[in-house]
């Protein structure tokens, strides 16, 4: 199942490529139920300062009415929403009919902001496992729903160090190919 998850992009199958990254965030849209509280707004203006798209991975039980508005504009800029399951928490040792409801029910609420927000083509592709816990049986699962799970290879907020300047610098120096 490990050759089942995208966790890097490998240079060596696609030398000609350089410069690029893919930028996922996860726990998206907030886990408070305030909009005031969310930091997408202010996330949305810094990808669209620099230009760059990313994927939210996103939490379903999340997106409710107070986030809508923020998930449908992050869609109408070009942005994608992947499945990142309803609740903040490991399905490993879900039964697996529970777990398929769960991501079915995340992809139900991502295709529902994709009609609103005028989204050509509805669908979700990827899924990343909550806390980065994942199994053979999660893994057949996504594959039934041709979905593919995406891990993660930096966790860039951290509850020990909370100063968000040392964290991007510490990552971009060790941004690399590959």
């Amino acid at each position: 199942y490990r050759y089942q998850s995208l966790s890097y992009y490998n240079v060596k199958k696609h030398p000609g490529v350089r410069k690029h990254v893919a930028l996922t965030l996860d726990d998206a849209p907030c886990r408070f139920r305030q909009s005031e509280a969310s930091e997408l707004p202010r996330i949305r203006q810094l990808l669209k300062d620099h230009n760059a798209k990313a994927t939210f991975m996103t939490i379903g039980s999340w997106c409710t009415q107070e986030h809508r508005k923020d998930l449908i504009a992050l869609l109408q800029d070009g942005h994608e929403l992947g499945n990142h399951g309803m609740l903040d928490r490991s399905y490993e040792f879900d039964d697996m009919e529970d777990f398929g409801a769960a991501v079915d029910e995340c992809c139900d609420v991502i295709k529902d902001l994709q009609s609103e927000a005028g989204v050509p083509e509805v669908g979700v592709k990827w899924f990343r496992a909550p806390h980065g816990r994942y199994t053979k049986a999660m893994a057949a699962e996504l594959a039934a729903r041709n979905l593919t799970n995406v891990m993660c290879d930096t966790y860039a907020s951290c509850p020990v160090v909370a100063d968000g300047e040392f964290i991007a610098e510490f990552l971009t120096d060790r941004v690399q190919d590959g």
